[in-house]
């Protein structure tokens, strides 16, 4: 595995796969929902089509958010408040250094989603 696969893995099982889950979480009959997720279902059951696009939307949106922010930190470009130091993420009994260029490949790879599926 090199850093293209791990991001992509990440992409799929972190991104996608999440975003799939919540779908259909948040379609699950209200009683099968923890009282937390309860209130959220309600509300997402309200929503019109067009409004749960939106929030489907806003879903998929703060994992990219959380994701890219966490590439960053792995890579190196953002830092935590009070761990200055560099992480060192490596795969395998090679060691194959993945970090580096994470969130960049991740930002690339959903750039090029966006500019063939005209998704954003």
């Amino acid at each position: 595995m090199d850093a293209r696969d791990f991001v992509t893995a990440m992409q799929e099982e972190v991104l996608n796969d999440s975003v799939e889950m919540y779908k259909k979480f948040l379609r699950l009959p209200t009683q099968e929902l923890s009282p937390m997720w309860r209130a959220i279902a309600a509300t997402y059951a309200q929503m019109d089509d067009e409004h749960q696009a939106a929030f489907d939307a806003m879903i998929r949106q703060i994992i990219i958010d959380t994701l890219s922010n966490v590439f960053g930190i792995i890579d190196g470009p953002t830092l935590l408040r009070k761990y200055r130091d560099n992480f060192y993420l490596e795969y395998g009994p090679e060691r194959v250094r993945l970090n580096g260029d994470l969130q960049d490949i991740f930002l690339e790879n959903l750039e090029a989603i966006r500019n063939t599926s005209g998704k954003h």
